[in-house]
């Protein structure tokens, strides 16, 4: 005789007895998980202009080719870096996540401009138009090549910032899910008002508007399990203090810039190492970086690219999941897609100098 099943919490499903075993055929099934919001993340598309105004426009490590080959390089990895960009676009798409952000580095703008260049600001609008498009609700972290240097000895950082609030909108934001509170912000701000001990008061006001909101934001969300996104995380020692109180519901930091998933065990392992005393500042930034994930690369700069990450909160416990698409042959043989040669040559050549805005 079948014993009646009582609907709770827990889910039940009656299966045979086993033999001489007696009546012990109620098998207690996990209750299946509740739709949870999916967030995307897209880092480092660094996409260049098709068609350079001159051979000055080449970034400098490409130039220490013979002119025509730098030249036809420059126009192949234009061509490639707009593959992976539409193909983790279409990806996207096909997901239909509840968050896109992009972790910056939109265009390649260079070490000391960012996107002064109208060429590369066009870039970047069209890039954060699309993804706009994509139906889902679409945010930016600014990265180092869309402002530049994040120093007083950089003319062009604060041009850059502006160029960036004109085209991203807000530097920093927040996101409320089911699951958890998203909140975006600024790297290069966060570092010149930090680490960089800049000067200049527009910024640093900007810099502090936005530590107050992020305090501000967390104040507001007590209880909530929160995401930090943001480009370069190193940043974070400058406002760590501040935020060790929220720290126990921390549950990542998401960044882009290293291009690299590997280098997040790097910094995770760096700072379990390192000792981090009893000064909180040290021990609330050792802490953030050690919940650190690093998004690899769409672009197949200093790796193969055509990477996403995406991330899903179910029952408070959060899944980070790395996502590869397919590279074309054409991509997976360019020479940009090698570490070991993009690091020789940035070290042989050293960073980009600005191209004028006017060509």
């Amino acid at each position: 005789m079948y014993m009646p099943l009582r609907k709770k919490v827990s889910v039940y499903a009656w299966t045979p007895p086993p033999p001489l075993l007696g009546c012990r055929g109620l098998k207690r099934l996990a209750p299946p998980a509740p739709a949870s919001a999916q967030v995307f993340c897209i880092a480092d598309t660094h996409l260049l202009p098709p068609h350079p105004e001159s051979t000055r426009f080449i970034p400098r490590w490409l130039r220490m080719l013979p002119e025509q080959e730098a030249l036809a390089l420059y126009l192949r990895l234009s061509r490639e870096l707009r593959r992976a960009f539409e193909t983790g676009k279409e990806e996207m798409r096909r997901a239909a996540p509840a968050l896109v952000v992009h972790l910056g580095d939109v265009a390649y703008g260079w070490e000391k401009g960012g996107m002064t260049h109208p060429l590369l600001a066009k870039e970047a609008r069209e890039c954060a138009r699309e993804l706009g498009a994509l139906g889902s609700p679409f945010r930016v972290c600014i990265g180092n090549h869309d402002t530049g240097h994040a120093r007083d000895d950089n003319p062009l950082f604060g041009k850059g910032v502006e160029i960036c609030e004109k085209t991203f909108g807000q530097l920093y934001w927040s996101h409320e899910t089911a699951d958890a509170l998203h909140v975006g912000i600024a790297s290069p701000l966060l570092e010149y008002g930090g680490e960089n001990d800049g000067k200049n008061p527009a910024l640093l006001r900007k810099a502090a508007e936005q530590e107050a909101f992020l305090s501000d934001t967390l104040a507001r969300h007590p209880h909530a399990p929160w995401i930090l996104y943001l480009h370069r995380p190193f940043g974070l020692r400058a406002v760590a203090p501040r935020l060790r109180p929220h720290l126990p519901r921390l549950r990542a930091v998401v960044c882009g810039h290293l291009h690299r998933p590997a280098l997040g065990n790097v910094i995770r392992t760096a700072a379990r190492l390192r000792f981090p005393g009893h000064h909180p500042h040290e021990s609330a930034y050792a802490h953030m970086m050690r919940k650190t994930t690093v998004c690899p690369s769409i672009a197949p700069l200093w790796c193969s690219g055509y990477g996403l990450l995406s991330l899903q909160m179910r029952h408070r416990r959060l899944r980070i999941r790395q996502e590869w698409l397919t590279a074309p042959r054409e991509s997976d043989r360019l020479s940009t897609a090698s570490l070991f040669r993009c690091l020789w040559a940035y070290l042989t050549v050293g960073e980009d100098e600005s191209p004028a805005p006017g060509g």
